[in-house]
């Protein structure tokens, strides 16, 4: 897959997650954004690893980062503090 069909895909998810209507409560309920659960969801096919989520806690343990946050840009939700 070639870096523009990446970039295409992830920007499509971004607008497709912001088009939701978000009604989880911000401490409890809202961990991720939606456009991030899509882009995990995808990462499963994209780096057809057996347990994605043992992979990038891996990953994240060892670099500091997982490829989930530097390829596929998800964050983890930080409720907006006043």
């Amino acid at each position: 897959m070639g870096v523009g069909l990446l970039k295409a895909h992830l920007e499509a998810f971004d607008a497709i997650g912001a088009g939701i209507a978000d009604k989880r409560r911000d401490v409890y309920d809202k961990q991720y954004e939606y456009a991030d659960a899509i882009k995990g969801a995808y990462g499963i096919f994209f780096f057809q690893h057996p347990s994605m989520l043992n992979y990038q806690e891996r990953l994240k343990s060892k670099k500091g980062r997982s490829n989930a946050e530097t390829i596929l840009r998800v964050t983890r939700y930080q409720a907006a503090t006043k």
